[in-house]
């Protein structure tokens, strides 16, 4: 290599690695996910209460405690099929999301949900697989970073193959987000359907019982019954619902960071092993931590020693991606990063005769 070339790479700051640049993009990804999360929440509720305006009250034949023997089923109180609601609305919504996470491994019915309630356009689908390239492209870059020449092709059917593990892998754990979420959203439904019916029992015994001097029992009932008939009100589902939303955020949120940590971490497994020659025992690694007050104490550990100075890894002494998520604390290994849920870190390769800084930038010896 010509000694040009040599000075041009001699020195990478810490910010101007590729890895700090994939974790930048990771964090713009999940910033995408949460607005698309909202977006679809509020459309979502939208719908549901215009479905529940039209729900008129319906006399219940379920026995109701506080009233007396017979009088439950001439008061009317709301029946709502829900498995209907969630079949025409909840689930559209919910594709509509997996879209934004999947993309086409979704399917068909997911883009065409996706369609349907107006993300198209407003976001870009299959973030998880985007991180996945994006992972490989970051290594890629890193390679000519530090040699100054391209990196080796990947082979594109080793790509795809490697993607589909991941999609199958990945995919089960948004299915679980999703449906926690649509139970959820049904769950508050079904509390305001309580709430009102309560209310509306409650109103209607009172009513009665104030009406029995004058009238007769069936004459006070059914005087109630229709002092009451009336719809669900849109604002009190409104306030439930967002409620729901607002709740399950942090959850969305951990679960797409988790999701997309999930795929970075292959794509740097697989660039590790194919750009890299990470098979190679002797092939150096560094846990690079951000550098700042956010760092957990354990990543902080397995980064730099007392001294200060980086600890270098061979592959062998890593375990596989993902290998600390469903572990207690206590029994956490070292492996490709990230290292935990939420972990900011990342596994960089140290190419021969290069060293890294204090603050994570590589020099070359």
């Amino acid at each position: 290599m010509p000694k040009s070339k040599l000075k041009l790479h001699r020195v990478i700051p810490f910010k101007d690695l590729a890895q700090y640049r994939h974790v930048k993009f990771l964090i713009t990804q999940e910033r995408q996910a949460i607005v698309a999360y909202k977006f679809v929440m509020l459309k979502m509720n939208a719908e549901l209460k215009k479905l529940m305006k039209k729900k008129k009250l319906a006399k219940s034949d379920d026995p109701t405690d506080g009233l007396e023997s017979g009088w439950t089923g001439e008061i009317p109180t709301i029946e709502v099929d829900l498995e209907a609601l969630t079949s025409k609305v909840i689930d559209k919504y919910m594709s509509g999301l997996k879209w934004i996470l999947m993309g086409d491994f979704a399917g068909a019915e997911a883009k065409k949900a996706a369609e349907a309630i107006g993300l198209k356009g407003k976001a870009t689908p299959g973030i998880v697989h985007a991180a996945y390239l994006q992972s490989l492209d970051s290594h890629a870059q890193h390679y000519k970073d530090v040699t100054g020449q391209d990196a080796p092709e990947m082979p594109v059917d080793l790509v795809e193959a490697s993607f589909d593990q991941i999609a199958k892998r990945v995919g089960r754990f948004v299915d679980q987000t999703l449906d926690q979420l649509k139970l959820d959203v049904i769950g508050a439904v079904d509390r305001k359907i309580v709430d009102h019916n309560f209310k509306a029992l409650n109103e209607a015994h009172s009513e009665a019982h104030d009406a029995l001097p004058q009238v007769g029992a069936s004459e006070a009932v059914a005087e109630a019954g229709e002092g009451i008939a009336d719809v669900l009100s849109a604002r009190g589902l409104d306030a439930e619902l967002k409620r729901t939303a607002d709740n399950f955020e942090k959850k969305w949120d951990l679960a797409v960071r988790t999701d997309l940590a999930m795929a970075s971490a292959a794509g740097t497994h697989q660039a590790l092993l194919e750009i890299h020659g990470a098979d190679n025992p002797d092939v150096r690694v560094v846990n690079v931590e951000m550098e700042d007050e956010r760092v957990c104490t354990y990543c902080r550990n397995i980064s730099k020693k007392p001294d200060g100075s980086w600890i270098k890894y061979r592959m062998n002494e890593l375990q596989p991606s993902g290998y600390n998520f469903s572990r207690k604390r206590a029994d956490w290994k070292i492996s490709v990063s990230p290292q935990h849920p939420r972990c900011r870190c990342q596994t960089v390769y140290l190419p021969p005769g290069f060293e890294m800084d204090e603050y994570g930038g590589m020099y070359k010896k």
